[in-house]
């Protein structure tokens, strides 16, 4: 955790009944960004916004600076509630490794709530590390 307000700042968006997840800001060791905000159809499937620009530098409108309503964001640091996931039946088990985040909150938008990008909580991540890539066999 960077920012030490970084839990309360997910608590304030996600006690909103109009919002289903909230997502952090993740950055790599050289804080570069991981992860501001998930977009639907770059890279493939989805990827994140602004990835590997350095958190200080400018952004389009710096929108990696500013809370927003988001397509997705990465479930490696994501606060739901439960009843939204009662209400969408939870992460799809078949996707193990890769996309399930994007699955569930293209789900909690099915169902009429906010996905939101919240730049004030701030984690370091090292995306991979655990879980392996997308294309390996496990």
């Amino acid at each position: 955790m960077i920012s030490k307000d970084s839990i309360c700042e997910l608590v304030s968006y996600i006690v909103r009944t109009d919002v289903g997840a909230v997502g952090a800001k993740l950055l790599y060791k050289d804080n570069t960004l991981q992860h501001a905000g998930a977009i639907i159809d770059i890279g493939g499937v989805a990827d994140h916004a602004f990835k590997m620009k350095h958190d200080k530098d400018h952004t389009y409108m710096n929108r990696s600076q500013i809370v927003q309503d988001y397509s997705a964001v990465t479930a490696a640091c994501l606060m739901t509630k439960k009843e939204v996931l009662d209400k969408i039946n939870g992460f799809d088990e078949k996707l193990v490794v890769a996309f399930n985040d994007i699955d569930l909150c293209m789900n909690i938008r099915k169902i009429g709530k906010k996905v939101v990008y919240n730049p004030y909580c701030n984690f370091y991540h090292y995306e991979s590390k655990s879980r392996g890539l997308e294309d390996t066999v496990e």
